[in-house]
């Protein structure tokens, strides 16, 4: 049988551990918190075309891989403002409607529906993409279609 003794010299232990592990899982869920924050920021801004306004989420080296398969990444904050500022000439108006977003360490997640309108047209993309956030700046991202929620009118 196991003495009181060496149950309450384990049960120290195991306090002293979560002690000194907590304060890590505090900053690691801070971290968690500043990132989905971060991104919901950049989500929200993009309705607003506003392309300085957009692009002060994003490193100067930011790495935007798109959605068209076989388009080169587009590599950092300028390239990726000529790109967009060019695809959204046309565009009347644009929502998104933001599904989750979760942060775990640097990478998060986000899935969304956007819809944009222009030139009598309504196209609805369902995305999921993949952020990496770095010192509250957005380093890379990679955006996917997802199935069935391709191009609709």
């Amino acid at each position: 049988m196991i003495s009181k003794k060496v149950i309450s010299k384990a049960l120290m232990v195991l306090f002293a551990v979560m002690a000194v592990s907590m304060p890590q899982v505090a900053a690691n869920d801070s971290t968690e918190r500043m990132n989905e924050q971060i991104v919901r920021n950049y989500l929200q801004t993009l309705p607003s075309l506003d392309m300085p306004s957009i692009t002060k989420y994003l490193a100067d080296d930011v790495v935007h891989t798109g959605l068209m398969p076989g388009m080169p990444p587009i590599k950092g904050r300028e390239e990726f403002n000529t790109y967009w500022a060019n695809m959204i000439k046309g565009v009347e108006r644009q929502t998104i409607e933001i599904r989750r977003v979760k942060a775990m360490g640097s990478t998060v997640l986000a899935e969304r529906i956007d819809t944009v309108w222009g030139d009598g047209e309504e196209l609805t993309f369902h995305l999921t993409t993949l952020f990496v956030v770095k010192e509250g700046k957005i380093v890379e991202f990679r955006e996917y279609m997802m199935p069935g929620g391709g191009m609709g009118m």
